[in-house]
């Protein structure tokens, strides 16, 4: 596998490690695949007002992240309570409801364009 994804890195794709945190995904990962973007799995980022613990780990993912010069993404943002949370912390890049639900490519583009 990574070998494979290797090569998709070198042919100018990025490439995501996703659910960052959870059982597939791990540190080790990083030091063997060039990612260029962390995403934070959604249950620490549901639970990061109500646990210091998942407030410890999306502020470290996204430090790690920084350090190692790729992109945190904070996936399934779906409060203003969570975007706060996560701007406070430093978190460069969100996905989730709250920013948008899902659009097809036109209405994705028109809102791209209202918000530059």
């Amino acid at each position: 596998m990574e070998t494979n994804l290797a090569r998709y890195s070198v042919r100018g794709f990025g490439l995501a490690i996703d659910d960052f945190g959870t059982d597939f995904a791990s540190m080790a990962q990083l030091g063997r695949v060039a990612f260029t973007e962390i995403k934070i799995d959604r249950s620490f980022i549901r639970n990061m007002h109500q646990t210091r613990e998942a407030r410890t780990i999306v502020e470290s993912t996204i430090d790690i992240a920084r350090r190692l010069g790729i992109v945190a993404v904070a996936e399934v943002v779906e409060t203003g309570a969570d975007w706060l949370a996560l701007r406070k912390a430093g978190c460069p890049m969100v996905q989730g409801n709250y920013v948008s639900r899902p659009l097809p490519r036109q209405k994705f583009i028109e809102f791209c364009e209202t918000r530059k």
